[in-house]
């Protein structure tokens, strides 16, 4: 092949490499933002755990909605 032909094929080659790296962030962005997601509903779990158990140690009927506590007078 002449130059002026081999240096097309690298100009190919070079735009090729430039759109694969871009869809490569693309993806790492993407994965980044579902593990940054699965982080937050994996601690809002162990938040909603917590809450359980603290309903556990009081008593569920303190919390039942609908249920109003009452004081003898």
């Amino acid at each position: 092949m002449n130059t002026e032909s081999l240096e097309k094929v690298k100009q190919i080659i070079e735009r090729r490499i430039t759109e694969e790296k871009f869809i490569i962030r693309e993806h790492d962005d993407a994965v980044w933002g579902a593990k940054n997601r699965v982080i937050g509903l994996e601690y809002t779990l162990g938040e909603i755990d917590k809450e359980i158990e603290k309903n556990k140690d009081q008593g569920d009927a303190l919390h039942t909605p609908g249920h109003a506590q009452t004081t003898k007078s």
